[in-house]
This record gives structure tokens, C-alpha cells and sequence, in this order.
């Protein structure tokens, strides 16, 4: 009798843990708006970075997706695909105003032409707000100044 009791709770129990691992998994595609936010460097901020390609790096890692800066330095909307909950919080909380998400712009960015090792030229990003539009989630998100930062540490 013990034994027919026994196998449904551990075998509900065993569910439950397998379950709790796979919480965290997510596959969200996310709009990030930059609201026409020009890239700048920190060390001349008169030096826009024009027609360059740029990543999302979220937790010190790269995610799935890229920009673009047009021609006049203008930050296009940035489709990005967020694998885990930890990256959609990080990416929307300001955590005591330090950023953990960061755009990467290419290393001669902002006219240097080595950078040192475990730096790259990235901009803190802000979130201002969510929205849940259906199926979409759009960001709009502010930008700091590029400059040579460790963000994978």
C-alpha cells in the first residue's frame, strides 16, 4: 500500500525539479527602439560611428541579433532573440542604474585602432519602458556614450 503512495508523489516530485530548470528557458523576439539616438564616442563626442554594424550583449553575452547605425549615426531599431528570463530582466531593469546590457560596436569605432584586451567598444543601454504589443515586445531604450569598456568579465 506504501509503495502504490509512494510512486505517484516521487514521481510527481521528479517532475517538478525537471521542470524548474527549464523556467528560465525563453525564445522572445525583441524589438529594442532606440528613438533616433545618435551613436557617439565617450572620447570625442563629436566623432559619430556611422554605417557600423552592432551587437546586444546582455550578462556578458552576445545575443542573437544585429543593428545598425545609418549614415548619420542614427541607431536603427535592433531585432534581437532573448533566451532566458535573467536576459529579459537584465535588459529592462536599470539594477541601481548600472546597465548589465551593453550595444558593441565594431573595435575601430571610435578611431582607435587597437583595443585593449577584455575592453570593447560598447555603450551601456537604458530601458525607459516595455510594451506588449500582441505578439510583439518592443523596448525603447536610451543609449550612452561608446567608449572602451570591460563588459565580458
Amino acid at each position: 500500500m506504501a509503495t502504490k503512495i509512494l510512486l505517484p508523489v516521487t514521481l510527481c516530485f521528479l517532475l517538478v525539479l525537471a521542470t524548474q530548470g527549464k523556467n528560465d528557458t525563453l525564445n522572445l523576439d525583441v524589438v529594442i527602439n532606440f528613438n533616433g539616438a545618435i551613436a557617439r564616442c565617450k572620447s570625442n563626442s563629436s566623432r559619430i560611428i556611422n554605417n557600423a554594424p552592432l551587437q546586444l550583449a546582455v550578462n556578458n553575452v552576445t545575443v542573437s541579433g544585429t543593428g545598425r547605425t545609418t549614415n548619420t549615426g542614427m541607431i536603427l531599431p535592433m531585432a534581437v532573440n532573448l533566451t532566458s528570463s535573467e536576459q529579459l530582466a537584465s535588459l529592462t531593469s536599470n539594477s541601481g542604474g548600472r546597465s548589465k546590457a551593453f550595444l558593441v560596436a565594431p573595435p575601430h569605432a571610435c578611431g582607435a585602432p587597437s583595443i585593449p584586451p577584455g575592453q570593447q567598444v560598447a555603450a551601456p543601454v537604458h530601458a525607459v519602458t516595455k510594451i506588449l504589443d500582441g505578439a510583439a515586445t518592443v523596448i525603447v531604450g536610451a543609449v550612452d556614450e561608446f567608449a572602451c569598456l570591460a563588459i565580458f568579465c
